[in-house]
């Protein structure tokens, strides 16, 4: 549905060019008439007018990114075979309807609930994000694994035969617990990375103590 008006200020809403906000065009948003003073807005689908989701402010924006920090290692790393296979799961932990389960509609308590079941059901841990956390600092990127990073998420891969396969996601504690335990266990950051599409040189450690290269931990047997 094409917003009619801001649910943040209660004023009208247009579609506009991007250029108003980013300074160069990527495509169509609907924007707060009051921006600047309200800056919130949605992009749309590509060459089309049909909104992405349902508007966002900076606050709102900053835990849909959160939330899809959570949710789409689900998809991408292999444990759903498809992006529209994992939201299904999501909709019925959040037990919502399908046709409203999608981050891009959620309102920040809807964002915390996701977060929360998805770190519940895959890492067993509870929800605990800073809320001052800036928007900037939510792109994952490659860097070296340490305890103290504080990273929400690692990626447990083992080889089997030729291929590597997803064991688990774990934070990195847990993580590097299971990897002492596994000869044959690799861990990779940022969770996106699937180590089968890697050249082997990435995967390897660099020592025999466990030093990190940019993309996996592990040591020499």
């Amino acid at each position: 549905m094409k917003p009619q008006v801001c649910p943040f200020c209660n004023s009208s809403v247009s579609l506009v060019d991007s250029t108003k906000v980013y300074g160069r065009s990527y495509g169509f948003i609907y924007l707060c008439d009051r921006y600047p003073k309200c800056d919130a807005r949605v992009g749309c689908h590509p060459g089309s007018n049909k909104p992405l989701g349902t508007l966002a402010d900076k606050e709102l924006r900053k835990w849909r990114n959160l939330a899809h920090r959570q949710f789409d290692p689900l998809w991408k790393s292999g444990i759903f075979n498809s992006r529209s296979a994992a939201y299904k799961w999501l909709a019925k932990a959040m037990k919502l309807p399908p046709q409203q389960t999608h981050i891009a509609m959620f309102d920040q308590g809807q964002c915390q609930t996701a977060i929360g079941v998805i770190q519940q059901q895959f890492w067993g841990f509870q929800c605990n994000i800073p809320s001052t956390k800036k928007e900037n600092d939510l792109k994952p990127s490659a860097i070296a694994l340490n305890i103290d990073n504080g990273f929400d998420v690692v990626a447990v891969w083992e080889k089997d035969s030729k291929r590597w396969r997803l064991l688990q996601l774990a934070r990195p504690g847990q993580a590097i617990a299971l990897y002492q335990k596994n000869p044959k266990a690799r861990l990779v950051f940022p969770t996106e990375i699937n180590p089968n599409h890697l050249e082997q040189n990435i995967l390897k450690a660099k020592s025999s103590r466990g030093k990190v290269s940019n993309y996996s931990l592990g040591a020499k047997r």
